[in-house]
């Protein structure tokens, strides 16, 4: 259980990073009067600069091409057909625009007259744009480098979501209250206490709560929802020296989740959702109080046993995150873990695939409040 919740939590912290999106609105509007770039024979009238990758993260765009569109000159061809700054140019006739000595190497193929598709990404959408190219006129230009607020805002274009964040994933802490009785009882209580009278302690497994280690990641499938999973468990460890026993328990739990995430304000949101897994208790527990003899290998002095109960596991949980930088965000959840159990009582574990049931084992329950604050890698 331990090992399979382990596997979770490494391959849900590979998920994010795909969906990045941003809801900084801008309205800023600058007149510039400039002569010109060296004469070419046909004429955009669009002002443009290579794309990097924190302008790509912060307008959302999630593609490993295309040119940013920084300017459109009023009445140009560019204008006309309906260019806006802020647009990225990403293909002209289906040929990749991948930077701009590409564009120039496009652009000094055509010709005046020709018409052409211009493929553009335009807030969280992808439109094709028909042009006819002119020819460059003479003369100062008059460049609008007017970032629309309706890019953004949805004001007659296409709607600009608000950055809900793109995902990530990270360590995990976990506090997590459990009932602990039964538990205690079979640590104290394990293997033949008329022969071999173990002491772990009296309440080893403290009923206030135990810190679990795991890993939690998930990605921004649209409209506020990420999906992802998590795993955390927790581990005790004790040996007995006057009897050569020896225990090792563990409780875990992980699975699948699935949020909802609403912005408080830029850079600082509120998520609600559920965890869909597994989880439960396993306790190993080892004798050697004497050597081994080749073939009588375990007897009453030497032996081992895996006892286990297990659990579906279902998991509502509240979450803030707080994005520090970029990068970097401060993450707090609460949640209850509640676990629906799969079989009665406990069961043994045998070396050859059987389970046996323990007779008379009670049906220990596997839920209670869980507390986690950390950071975490993305947002």
């Amino acid at each position: 259980m331990k090992a399979m919740l382990l596997v979770l939590a490494v391959l849900v912290l590979s998920l994010g990073a795909a969906f990045a999106q941003n809801d900084t609105d801008y309205e800023v509007e600058l007149e510039i009067t400039e002569a010109p770039a060296a004469p070419v024979s046909v004429y955009f009238g669009i002002y443009v600069e290579d794309l990097d990758f924190s302008q790509a993260h912060e307008i959302g765009y999630k593609y490993l091409y295309g040119i940013l569109i920084t300017g459109v000159v009023e009445d140009s061809p560019a204008d006309e057909a309906g260019l806006l700054a802020k647009d990225i140019m990403m293909e002209i006739d289906d040929k990749p625009v991948t930077n701009l000595a590409e564009f120039d190497r496009l652009r000094a193929e055509m010709k005046p007259g020709e018409q052409i598709s211009i493929r553009v990404w335009r807030g969280s959408e992808i439109t094709d744009i028909a042009m006819v190219l002119q020819p460059r006129p003479e003369g100062p230009q008059t460049i609008s480098r007017e970032i629309r607020k309706e890019i953004f805002s949805g004001e007659g274009s296409p709607r600009r979501k608000k950055d809900l964040g793109w995902g990530g994933g990270s360590w995990v802490p976990y506090w997590f209250v459990f009932q602990t009785g039964d538990v205690n009882q079979l640590i104290n209580r394990i293997g033949d206490t008329a022969i071999h009278d173990n002491d772990f302690g009296i309440s080893p497994i403290d009923s206030k709560g135990v810190f679990m280690n795991g890993g939690a990641g998930k990605g921004h499938i649209g409209n506020g929802f990420f999906i992802g999973g998590l795993g955390a468990g927790y581990e005790y460890k004790a040996r007995d020296p006057n009897t050569d026993a020896s225990i090792v328990y563990e409780a875990s739990f992980g699975g699948a989740t699935l949020d909802k995430r609403f912005l408080i304000a830029p850079g600082f949101g509120a998520s609600l959702g559920v965890m869909l897994g597994a989880g439960g208790h396993l306790l190993k527990y080892s004798q050697t109080q004497s050597g081994f003899t080749w073939p009588e290998t375990f007897t009453d002095s030497n032996f081992t046993a895996t006892l286990r109960r297990e659990y579906l596991v279902v998991q509502p949980r509240a979450e803030l995150m707080l994005r520090l930088v970029d990068w970097l965000s401060l993450r707090a959840e609460v949640g209850y873990v509640y676990g629906l159990p799969t079989y009665d009582g406990w069961k043994v574990d045998s070396t050859t695939g059987d389970d046996f049931q323990i007779a008379g084992s009670p049906d220990t329950p596997f839920h209670g409040l869980s507390f986690s604050v950390g950071p975490w890698i993305g947002f």
